[in-house]
């Protein structure tokens, strides 16, 4: 089955899309009733963001890749600031 859905309408149910993509139904966003892209689920479910996935932007200035590693590693623990100082 195939969805077809304008950007406001798929903005709305997203969700829902993603489910139906995942499920292996053909999902069509247009803008103003132009197909524009299609919503795919990844063969490979495992693929990872990398460190220079914004290279050559200035959204990191001054932010070296140690830093950004931490980040990341801070960001997959669970609430690392609520347990880190916690003697248990």
């Amino acid at each position: 089955m195939t969805i077809k859905m304008n950007i406001h309408e798929a903005k709305t149910n997203f969700s829902k899309l993603v489910e139906a993509a995942l499920a292996g139904e053909e999902v069509i966003i247009a803008r103003s009733g132009v197909p524009i892209l299609q919503l795919l689920k990844l063969e490979d479910g495992n693929l990872k963001l990398r460190n220079g996935f914004g290279a050559g932007r200035k959204h990191f200035e001054g932010i070296t890749d140690e830093q950004i590693d931490e980040l990341v590693r801070l960001i997959d623990e669970p609430f690392p600031w609520v347990y880190r100082d916690l003697e248990l």
